[in-house]
Protein backbone atom coordinates (compact mmCIF):
# COMPACT_ATOMS: atom_id res chain seq x y z
CA UNK A 1 0.00 0.00 0.00
CA UNK A 2 1.30 3.51 -1.03
CA UNK A 3 2.00 5.74 2.11
CA UNK A 4 0.79 8.84 0.71
CA UNK A 5 1.30 10.61 3.95
CA UNK A 6 5.25 10.34 4.09
CA UNK A 7 5.61 12.80 1.48
CA UNK A 8 3.52 15.37 2.73
CA UNK A 9 5.25 15.05 6.19
CA UNK A 10 8.45 15.59 4.82
CA UNK A 11 7.59 18.86 2.62
CA UNK A 12 6.13 19.87 5.97
CA UNK A 13 9.37 19.25 7.78
CA UNK A 14 11.63 20.84 5.03
CA UNK A 15 8.99 23.93 5.25
CA UNK A 16 9.51 24.21 8.93
CA UNK A 17 13.07 23.88 8.65
CA UNK A 18 13.46 26.95 5.93
CA UNK A 19 11.13 29.08 8.37
CA UNK A 20 13.19 27.95 11.22
CA UNK A 21 16.42 28.78 9.18
CA UNK A 22 15.28 32.36 7.71
CA UNK A 23 13.64 33.15 11.04
CA UNK A 24 17.45 32.32 13.05
CA UNK A 25 19.28 34.40 10.00
CA UNK A 26 16.56 37.22 10.96
CA UNK A 27 17.22 36.65 14.41
CA UNK A 28 21.13 36.41 14.12
CA UNK A 29 20.86 40.28 11.81
CA UNK A 30 18.95 41.98 14.65
CA UNK A 31 21.47 40.47 17.69
CA UNK A 32 24.20 41.73 15.49
CA UNK A 33 22.44 44.93 14.23
CA UNK A 34 21.23 45.68 18.32
CA UNK A 35 24.96 45.62 19.23
CA UNK A 36 26.11 48.53 16.99
CA UNK A 37 25.02 52.16 17.75
CA UNK A 38 24.61 55.94 16.15
CA UNK A 39 26.33 58.83 15.51
CA UNK A 40 25.08 61.99 16.54
CA UNK A 41 26.22 65.34 14.75
CA UNK A 42 25.80 68.71 16.45
CA UNK A 43 25.68 67.22 20.02
CA UNK A 44 26.37 70.39 21.24
CA UNK A 45 23.34 72.03 19.73
CA UNK A 46 19.64 71.97 20.78
CA UNK A 47 18.28 68.54 18.81
CA UNK A 48 21.75 67.40 19.34
CA UNK A 49 22.25 67.45 22.56
CA UNK A 50 18.88 66.47 23.56
CA UNK A 51 19.10 63.22 21.15
CA UNK A 52 22.55 61.99 22.92
CA UNK A 53 20.70 62.68 26.27
CA UNK A 54 17.85 60.90 25.01
CA UNK A 55 19.83 57.55 24.11
CA UNK A 56 21.60 57.61 27.14
CA UNK A 57 19.21 57.33 29.03
CA UNK A 58 17.80 53.55 27.28
CA UNK A 59 21.75 52.90 28.50
CA UNK A 60 22.29 53.09 24.71
CA UNK A 61 25.75 54.70 23.97
CA UNK A 62 25.76 56.75 20.95
CA UNK A 63 29.11 58.07 19.12
CA UNK A 64 28.33 62.36 19.79
CA UNK A 65 29.92 65.23 17.93
CA UNK A 66 30.27 68.81 18.56
CA UNK A 67 31.70 71.50 16.37
CA UNK A 68 34.52 72.10 19.19
CA UNK A 69 35.56 68.47 18.69
CA UNK A 70 34.92 67.43 15.05
CA UNK A 71 35.22 69.09 12.16
CA UNK A 72 32.69 67.89 10.08
CA UNK A 73 33.86 69.72 7.11
CA UNK A 74 37.67 68.04 7.00
CA UNK A 75 36.48 65.34 4.94
CA UNK A 76 40.02 63.51 6.43
CA UNK A 77 38.46 63.88 9.94
CA UNK A 78 35.35 62.37 9.41
CA UNK A 79 37.39 59.18 7.57
CA UNK A 80 38.97 59.12 10.63
CA UNK A 81 36.13 59.04 13.01
CA UNK A 82 34.77 56.19 11.30
CA UNK A 83 37.13 54.28 11.26
CA UNK A 84 37.43 54.81 15.01
CA UNK A 85 33.75 53.93 15.64
CA UNK A 86 33.24 50.88 13.36
CA UNK A 87 29.95 50.13 15.18
CA UNK A 88 28.04 52.72 13.76
CA UNK A 89 24.55 51.65 11.95
CA UNK A 90 22.76 55.01 11.75
CA UNK A 91 24.36 58.55 11.04
CA UNK A 92 21.62 61.28 12.74
CA UNK A 93 22.76 64.29 11.37
CA UNK A 94 21.91 67.70 13.31
CA UNK A 95 24.58 69.66 12.84
CA UNK A 96 24.51 72.94 11.08
CA UNK A 97 26.62 76.26 10.84
CA UNK A 98 26.66 78.06 14.31
CA UNK A 99 23.55 80.21 14.52
CA UNK A 100 25.05 83.83 16.49
CA UNK A 101 21.51 85.56 17.51
CA UNK A 102 19.25 85.26 14.94
CA UNK A 103 22.21 85.16 12.01
CA UNK A 104 23.89 82.24 10.79
CA UNK A 105 27.74 83.01 9.70
CA UNK A 106 28.97 83.84 6.39
CA UNK A 107 30.15 80.23 5.57
CA UNK A 108 26.57 78.66 6.37
CA UNK A 109 26.06 77.34 3.10
CA UNK A 110 29.51 76.48 2.49
CA UNK A 111 30.20 74.31 5.68
CA UNK A 112 26.21 73.27 5.58
CA UNK A 113 26.79 71.56 2.17
CA UNK A 114 30.52 70.37 2.93
CA UNK A 115 29.35 68.51 6.31
CA UNK A 116 26.76 66.51 4.98
CA UNK A 117 28.79 65.49 1.23
CA UNK A 118 31.73 63.92 3.70
CA UNK A 119 29.07 61.77 5.73
CA UNK A 120 27.24 61.03 2.91
CA UNK A 121 30.73 59.72 0.84
CA UNK A 122 31.66 58.09 4.34
CA UNK A 123 28.00 56.37 4.49
CA UNK A 124 27.89 54.90 0.86
CA UNK A 125 31.49 53.34 1.34
CA UNK A 126 30.66 51.62 4.52
CA UNK A 127 26.76 51.05 3.78
CA UNK A 128 25.63 52.84 6.48
CA UNK A 129 22.22 54.80 6.96
CA UNK A 130 22.02 58.63 6.82
CA UNK A 131 18.94 60.77 8.04
CA UNK A 132 19.58 64.46 7.65
CA UNK A 133 17.33 66.53 9.32
CA UNK A 134 15.86 69.32 6.88
CA UNK A 135 13.88 72.32 7.53
CA UNK A 136 10.91 73.76 6.02
CA UNK A 137 12.94 76.75 5.29
CA UNK A 138 14.35 74.71 2.06
CA UNK A 139 11.50 77.20 0.66
CA UNK A 140 11.96 80.32 -0.37
CA UNK A 141 9.73 82.14 2.67
CA UNK A 142 7.56 83.73 0.02
CA UNK A 143 5.78 80.52 -0.83
CA UNK A 144 5.87 79.26 2.57
CA UNK A 145 2.01 78.32 3.26
CA UNK A 146 0.09 76.14 5.36
CA UNK A 147 0.52 73.10 3.58
CA UNK A 148 4.04 72.56 2.08
CA UNK A 149 4.06 69.53 0.50
CA UNK A 150 7.56 67.81 -0.14
CA UNK A 151 8.10 68.73 -3.22
CA UNK A 152 7.86 72.36 -2.71
CA UNK A 153 11.76 72.72 -2.53
CA UNK A 154 11.89 71.89 -5.95
CA UNK A 155 10.01 74.60 -7.05
CA UNK A 156 10.40 77.50 -4.72
CA UNK A 157 13.85 77.18 -3.66
CA UNK A 158 15.20 80.41 -1.11
CA UNK A 159 17.69 83.29 -2.21
CA UNK A 160 20.94 83.21 -2.79
CA UNK A 161 20.91 85.77 0.27
CA UNK A 162 19.55 83.24 3.07
CA UNK A 163 22.44 80.93 2.99
CA UNK A 164 20.90 79.12 5.91
CA UNK A 165 17.46 77.72 3.93
CA UNK A 166 19.96 77.45 0.37
CA UNK A 167 22.06 75.17 2.17
CA UNK A 168 18.85 73.34 3.14
CA UNK A 169 17.66 72.94 -0.11
CA UNK A 170 21.04 71.98 -1.88
CA UNK A 171 21.11 69.11 0.87
CA UNK A 172 17.30 68.07 0.31
CA UNK A 173 17.79 68.39 -3.85
CA UNK A 174 21.29 65.79 -3.18
CA UNK A 175 18.84 63.21 -0.56
CA UNK A 176 16.21 63.04 -3.53
CA UNK A 177 18.25 62.59 -6.68
CA UNK A 178 20.69 59.93 -4.81
CA UNK A 179 20.59 56.90 -5.92
CA UNK A 180 22.01 55.52 -2.74
CA UNK A 181 18.98 53.75 -0.88
CA UNK A 182 20.08 54.17 2.88
CA UNK A 183 19.54 58.16 2.92
CA UNK A 184 16.55 59.84 4.23
CA UNK A 185 15.56 63.87 5.06
CA UNK A 186 13.12 64.11 7.76
CA UNK A 187 11.99 67.90 7.20
CA UNK A 188 10.69 69.69 10.44
CA UNK A 189 8.63 72.93 10.73
CA UNK A 190 9.18 73.54 14.54
CA UNK A 191 10.62 71.64 17.23
CA UNK A 192 9.94 72.53 21.12
CA UNK A 193 11.82 71.72 23.86
CA UNK A 194 13.70 72.31 27.40
CA UNK A 195 17.09 74.36 26.32
CA UNK A 196 15.93 76.19 23.33
CA UNK A 197 17.31 79.81 23.15
CA UNK A 198 14.29 81.65 24.66
CA UNK A 199 15.49 84.82 23.50
CA UNK A 200 14.43 84.13 19.98
CA UNK A 201 12.66 80.82 19.98
CA UNK A 202 8.69 82.02 20.21
CA UNK A 203 7.38 79.17 22.50
CA UNK A 204 9.94 79.40 24.84
CA UNK A 205 10.24 83.06 24.46
CA UNK A 206 6.72 83.19 25.32
CA UNK A 207 6.90 81.30 28.54
CA UNK A 208 9.82 83.17 29.75
CA UNK A 209 7.73 86.38 29.59
CA UNK A 210 4.76 85.18 30.93
CA UNK A 211 6.74 83.83 33.84
CA UNK A 212 8.63 87.23 34.42
CA UNK A 213 5.20 89.20 34.19
CA UNK A 214 6.06 90.47 30.71
CA UNK A 215 3.07 91.28 27.82
CA UNK A 216 3.57 89.57 24.48
CA UNK A 217 3.94 91.51 21.06
CA UNK A 218 3.37 89.05 17.89
CA UNK A 219 4.35 91.02 14.78
CA UNK A 220 1.76 89.50 12.63
CA UNK A 221 0.12 86.28 13.72
CA UNK A 222 0.53 82.90 11.67
CA UNK A 223 -0.17 79.26 11.38
CA UNK A 224 3.13 77.13 12.79
CA UNK A 225 2.94 73.42 13.22
CA UNK A 226 5.30 72.86 16.11
CA UNK A 227 6.50 69.16 17.58
CA UNK A 228 7.52 68.03 21.01
CA UNK A 229 11.53 67.10 20.31
CA UNK A 230 9.83 63.94 22.28
CA UNK A 231 8.85 62.84 19.76
CA UNK A 232 12.15 63.70 17.52
CA UNK A 233 13.65 60.61 19.70
CA UNK A 234 10.71 58.41 19.38
CA UNK A 235 10.32 58.71 15.08
CA UNK A 236 14.01 58.23 15.01
CA UNK A 237 13.47 54.67 17.40
CA UNK A 238 10.48 53.88 14.74
CA UNK A 239 12.74 54.34 12.15
CA UNK A 240 15.53 52.42 13.57
CA UNK A 241 13.14 49.67 14.00
CA UNK A 242 11.68 49.61 10.74
CA UNK A 243 15.41 49.30 9.35
CA UNK A 244 16.46 46.58 11.29
CA UNK A 245 13.34 44.31 10.38
CA UNK A 246 13.23 44.98 7.11
CA UNK A 247 10.32 46.97 6.77
CA UNK A 248 11.49 50.11 5.60
CA UNK A 249 10.49 51.33 1.96
CA UNK A 250 14.03 52.93 0.68
CA UNK A 251 12.28 54.77 -2.12
CA UNK A 252 10.94 57.25 0.95
CA UNK A 253 13.69 59.67 0.43
CA UNK A 254 12.32 62.87 1.65
CA UNK A 255 9.21 63.27 4.55
CA UNK A 256 7.44 66.24 6.42
CA UNK A 257 8.04 65.49 9.91
CA UNK A 258 4.40 67.43 11.25
CA UNK A 259 1.38 66.89 12.78
CA UNK A 260 -1.15 67.98 10.41
CA UNK A 261 -2.44 69.91 13.62
CA UNK A 262 -1.07 73.83 13.35
CA UNK A 263 -2.00 76.58 15.89
CA UNK A 264 -1.82 79.88 15.24
CA UNK A 265 0.76 82.21 17.11
CA UNK A 266 -1.92 84.49 18.95
CA UNK A 267 -3.98 81.15 19.90
CA UNK A 268 -0.28 79.72 21.48
CA UNK A 269 0.86 82.86 22.90
CA UNK A 270 -3.10 83.37 25.02
CA UNK A 271 -3.11 79.41 25.55
CA UNK A 272 0.73 80.25 27.54
CA UNK A 273 -0.62 83.37 29.19
CA UNK A 274 -4.15 81.62 30.25
CA UNK A 275 -2.10 79.11 32.09
CA UNK A 276 0.56 81.28 34.17
CA UNK A 277 -1.09 84.63 34.38
CA UNK A 278 -3.93 85.52 32.61
CA UNK A 279 -3.13 89.09 33.14
CA UNK A 280 -0.58 90.03 30.39
CA UNK A 281 -1.39 90.98 27.50
CA UNK A 282 -1.41 89.67 24.14
CA UNK A 283 -0.69 92.12 21.24
CA UNK A 284 -0.84 91.84 17.67
CA UNK A 285 1.34 94.59 15.97
CA UNK A 286 0.03 93.78 12.00
CA UNK A 287 -3.94 93.03 11.22
CA UNK A 288 -4.75 89.13 9.52
CA UNK A 289 -2.92 86.54 9.06
CA UNK A 290 0.08 85.86 7.56
CA UNK A 291 1.62 82.66 5.40
CA UNK A 292 2.15 79.94 7.87
CA UNK A 293 4.47 77.20 8.15
CA UNK A 294 3.71 73.87 8.15
CA UNK A 295 3.53 70.74 5.99
CA UNK A 296 1.60 68.57 4.17
CA UNK A 297 1.27 64.96 6.88
CA UNK A 298 -0.39 62.82 3.67
CA UNK A 299 3.07 60.92 3.20
CA UNK A 300 4.14 60.51 7.06
CA UNK A 301 0.78 59.35 7.83
CA UNK A 302 0.82 56.29 4.91
CA UNK A 303 4.51 55.57 6.17
CA UNK A 304 3.95 56.04 9.83
CA UNK A 305 -0.04 55.50 10.59
CA UNK A 306 0.19 54.88 13.89
CA UNK A 307 2.46 57.51 15.53
CA UNK A 308 0.98 59.42 18.22
CA UNK A 309 2.05 62.68 18.98
CA UNK A 310 2.49 64.41 22.36
CA UNK A 311 -0.46 66.71 23.17
CA UNK A 312 0.34 70.40 22.55
CA UNK A 313 -1.22 71.06 26.14
CA UNK A 314 1.20 68.18 27.71
CA UNK A 315 4.15 69.99 25.91
CA UNK A 316 3.33 73.32 27.60
CA UNK A 317 2.36 72.24 31.26
CA UNK A 318 6.22 70.63 30.49
CA UNK A 319 8.13 73.45 29.37
CA UNK A 320 6.40 75.92 31.48
CA UNK A 321 7.74 73.75 34.48
CA UNK A 322 10.92 73.76 33.66
CA UNK A 323 11.48 77.22 32.63
CA UNK A 324 9.30 77.79 36.12
CA UNK A 325 12.07 75.37 37.56
CA UNK A 326 14.57 77.55 36.35
CA UNK A 327 13.49 81.41 36.60
CA UNK A 328 16.96 82.97 38.09
CA UNK A 329 18.17 81.66 34.66
CA UNK A 330 16.26 83.99 32.78
CA UNK A 331 17.75 87.35 31.93
CA UNK A 332 14.76 90.00 31.68
CA UNK A 333 16.78 92.40 29.92
CA UNK A 334 17.22 90.59 27.18
CA UNK A 335 13.02 89.55 27.17
CA UNK A 336 12.38 93.77 27.40
CA UNK A 337 14.73 94.54 24.54
CA UNK A 338 12.78 91.96 22.84
CA UNK A 339 15.35 90.17 20.29
CA UNK A 340 12.63 88.00 19.05
CA UNK A 341 10.45 90.58 18.17
CA UNK A 342 12.88 92.48 15.94
CA UNK A 343 13.76 89.11 14.55
CA UNK A 344 10.52 88.58 13.69
CA UNK A 345 10.24 92.13 12.01
CA UNK A 346 13.29 91.43 10.08
CA UNK A 347 11.92 88.31 8.41
CA UNK A 348 9.05 90.16 6.45
CA UNK A 349 7.18 87.81 5.56
CA UNK A 350 4.21 88.37 4.07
Amino acid sequence: MTNHITPLYSGYMTINYILTFSTLILLSFASCYSLMTFLITGADGFIGSYLNQAFLSKDLAPVSTTFAETDLTNKTTVQNLFNDNSNIRLVIHCATAARIGTDYEATALANNTLMFMNLLDICQEKKIFLLTLGSGSDVHRDFWSEHMYENSHRHYPPPSSDLHGLSKNIITQIVCKSKYPRIFNLRIFGLIGEGEDYRYKFIANTIAKCLLGLDITIARDRLYDFIDVLDLHSLIFLIDRMISLGQWDYTHKDINFTTGNPRSLFYIASYIRDCIDPHIKVNVLQSGRGLGYCGETTLFRSVFPDFQFTPFETTVARLIDFYRSNLDTLQIEDLMSDHYLEYARTISLP
